[in-house]
């Protein structure tokens, strides 16, 4: 509903504690997180080792716990991010010092069907971060998924709910200032009731040359 863009565009985030038999963990995953609870002040000393602090979205609670009703909320942390265009992929805010972008499950249908992420791209994620720089050329930058998250359940969609990714960000590339990173899909993306695409139109791009010579630079 349009009253809910304001609020998904800066959501709220969750963290919960989740018993370990009921997660599959993949990569570094508590390990890259433990930063982002320091710098949010969530407290994690009385944890028991057998349990594991994810973060969600606060909206996605009442999803999360009918499948997984021993999690419990630890704490919640409003204005500390901003969503990207998936809606459920979110980047911190400076002050947080996270130096990562965090893709969480959002039961909600934005487009093409619910953003929720599922069971097998969380394993998939980590695993091609480890062979693809090894298959590509060096200058392709790629948005490596270290450390992952999901439900063990063997019903994909209750595991999918509580679903956490966390993507590495190429720090170089993002800080240059020549240059600035663009979502692929915004390569197509046209203004209402026009022919031409927002780069088509803001670079010139009005023949195929023009368009070849951009892409080469």
């Amino acid at each position: 509903m349009p009253d809910d863009i304001p609020e998904l565009l800066s959501p709220e985030v969750s963290f919960i504690s989740v018993p370990r038999s009921e997660l599959r963990v993949n990569g570094s995953f508590e390990q890259l997180l433990e930063p982002l609870l320091k710098s949010l002040g969530v407290p994690t000393e009385s944890e028991h080792p057998d349990r594991i602090i994810v973060p969600c979205f606060t909206r996605q609670l009442p999803a999360i716990m009918v499948p997984f009703p021993q999690a419990r909320l630890v704490s919640s942390a409003p204005d500390c991010c901003r969503a990207q265009i998936s809606m459920r992929s979110l980047s911190f805010l400076p002050e947080t010092n996270f130096p990562h972008h965090v893709k969480l499950s959002l039961s909600v249908q934005i487009t093409s069907g619910l953003r929720i992420v599922k069971p097998a791209a969380t394993v998939l994620g980590p695993l091609f971060g480890k062979m693809l720089p090894k298959l590509l050329p060096s200058n392709l930058w790629i948005f490596e998924e270290p450390g992952s998250i999901t439900g063990a359940q063997d019903e994909l969609l209750k595991a999918a709910q509580i679903s956490c990714v966390i993507r590495t960000l190429p720090q170089q590339q993002a800080e240059n200032p020549e240059q600035v990173l663009i979502p692929g899909a915004g390569l197509i993306q046209k203004p209402f009731n026009e022919d031409q695409t927002y780069m088509e139109i803001l670079f010139g791009l009005d023949d195929l040359k023009k368009k070849l010579d951009w892409f080469k630079k």
